[in-house]
């Protein structure tokens, strides 16, 4: 089996270095946090009733959490903490008549700095992300913490592990609305 790269991958890769050259020269500071937060559960940590989850397989939905986020985020930390908003699926699975479903999705986080000790932001960070309601208090739900400067990128390109062959996983994946890019793709 061959591997053949075409026009598009090479702009995706570009697009992808460039993103992260925005990222890292943030005038307010880089990304120092990463965060995973799933929707699986109620905001209490029950299980949902199929109606309620199947709204994670809904990008517009799951940007309206980011919104809230967003605002919860810098009510707590200020106005200028950059935050960069990412989409990822779970893995498709099989129904009982062997069609795939593509996954729900979850999210990848990058937050900026906080000036205060690695402990206390993240533990301030989850307290304050867990105020969303598809987040809520189940301890897998949220997942922070400090990533080393030198293992960011590595971290960020992982994020966009699904956007490979086209230009349109920009649009599907990135949450241009909420993330603190300079430049958008458009």
């Amino acid at each position: 089996m061959s591997i053949t790269f075409t026009d598009e991958m090479y702009r995706v890769d570009h697009v992808k270095d460039l993103l992260w050259k925005q990222i890292d020269g943030n005038s307010n500071g880089s990304a120092r946090f990463y965060a995973v937060l799933y929707y699986g559960r109620s905001f209490k940590g029950e299980r949902l009733s199929p109606s309620v989850y199947q709204r994670r397989w809904k990008i517009s939905e799951v940007k309206k959490t980011h919104t809230f986020i967003r605002k919860q985020l810098h009510k707590k930390f200020g106005n200028d903490l950059p935050l960069w908003f990412f989409l990822e699926r779970h893995k498709p699975t099989k129904d009982h008549f062997g069609n795939i479903k593509l996954g729900s999705f979850h999210t990848n986080l990058y937050i900026g700095d906080i000036e205060m000790s690695t402990d206390s932001a993240v533990k301030q960070l989850d307290m304050t992300l867990r105020l969303a309601k598809w987040v809520g208090q189940h301890p897998s739900s949220c997942f922070v913490e400090e990533v080393p400067p030198q293992e960011m990128q590595q971290t960020f390109m992982y994020s966009l592990k699904d956007i490979n062959k086209s230009m349109d996983g920009f649009d599907i994946l990135v949450d241009w609305e909420n993330s603190d890019f300079k430049y958008k793709y458009q």
